[in-house]
């Protein structure tokens, strides 16, 4: 018996052939969603060739499909349950003498698999496709020079006359840290450069702090004239949400490897780490979301399974994949802001909701027969 308790039946091949079929079914209805919402809600891709949309669209998928995970595993979980439900083919199952809970125990094997090949797909992708979609977006589809170049913390910019050397963007504080600035003149020679070690954004303008500025106007660029400063202000043409987005934090689409390399160098400047540590435990807490989430099927697709439609399983996926997501941004804004540990506030949602899903399955274990 031992030697055969893990060698799948027919029965087990045919369940999981069905959740396997549910978990495909909704990536290509979500995502196909997801793009033609996006596409639909932005005057700039209406505008642009729909090639050059689609090109940046497909270096964006392996985000997007980490992101929509949680739903889709959800659904999946729900349909199947349902479709076994309604035809009384759980019943049939379990006059066989075969526990529900072996279909519960393979449902979260195929989960952790097929999750932990997305997280690991989406990690290894994300870093290297989404930043090329970005400069799609900014660069080709809204024709927008100014950011020539970036990358995990670091960034060049040019506004006007002046070229921003960016070490590191403190987004929660419109900070910037370590930044060299370059003025130049139209024929492209350099007037001055300045060294700071932090630009603020205050005051709906951008101040350069504790730093020197070297001065080669009628130097010949041999020996420059050096002034140290408190405070300067400086011209840049964007505010810190336009920043935001090129690092990637209105998206949440960093990589472990991206969060790891922002972490040390922070911690080198002396800057926050509260917000990408935050991250970083919530890419390793996604994987028991997904559990969470089979754990929560289980009673809402077994309660009166005989009136449970398409209809209904959609709504109630998407009713607690929002209210989990909301509970998950709350703790990491909590988490973000330094109320709560990183690790407390990655784990937060997790901990509620796997509570709430146990009680429920303890009061409806014997109303389901298991």
């Amino acid at each position: 018996m031992k030697k055969n308790a893990f060698k799948l039946t027919i029965l087990d091949q045919y369940f999981l052939k069905k959740f396997i079929f549910y978990f495909f079914t909704c990536y290509i209805i979500f995502i196909s969603f997801y793009f033609i919402i996006s596409f639909m809600t932005d005057s700039d891709y209406l505008k642009s060739e729909f090639l050059l949309v689609l090109k940046e669209y497909i270096y964006l998928l392996p985000s997007v499909v980490y992101i929509l995970m949680i739903p889709v595993i959800l659904l999946a979980a729900l349909f199947t349950f349902s479709f076994f439900a309604r035809n009384s083919e759980l019943i049939a199952i379990q006059a066989n003498g075969v526990s529900s809970y072996r279909l519960f125990s393979l449902l979260i094997l195929t989960t952790l698999f097929l999750g932990g090949i997305v997280l690991i797909i989406s990690d290894r992708l994300t870093e290297k496709y989404f930043e090329k979609a970005i400069q799609i977006k900014y660069v080709e589809i809204r024709k927008d020079r100014s950011f020539s170049f970036f990358k995990t913390g670091k960034l060049w910019y040019r506004s006007d006359n002046i070229i921003l050397n960016i070490d590191s963007f403190d987004h929660i504080n419109n900070t910037f840290h370590n930044v060299t600035a370059y003025t130049v003149d139209e024929s492209f020679k350099l007037i001055s450069h300045i060294d700071a070690h932090s630009c603020r954004f205050s005051n709906n303008q951008w101040v350069l702090y504790d730093g020197m500025e070297f001065s080669y106007e009628n130097t010949n660029n041999v020996f420059p004239t050096i002034n140290k400063f408190h405070s300067k202000t400086i011209k840049i043409n964007k505010k810190p949400d336009d920043f935001g987005i090129l690092q990637k934090r209105k998206f949440g689409f960093y990589s472990i490897k991206d969060l790891k390399e922002i972490i040390k160098k922070n911690e080198k400047l002396g800057v926050s780490t509260l917000y990408y540590k935050t991250q970083l435990h919530s890419k390793f807490s996604q994987l028991f979301s997904l559990l969470v989430m089979i754990f929560l099927a289980i009673p809402f697709a077994f309660t009166n399974y005989k009136k449970i439609s398409n209809t209904h399983n959609i709504v109630v996926g998407l009713a607690i994949s929002f209210i989990f997501g909301s509970f998950h941004s709350t703790f990491t804004s909590l988490g973000s802001s330094g109320v709560l540990y990183p690790f407390i506030a990655a784990w937060g949602a997790n901990i509620i909701f796997i509570f709430i899903g146990a009680y429920i399955f303890w009061h409806k274990r014997e109303e389901w027969q298991f």
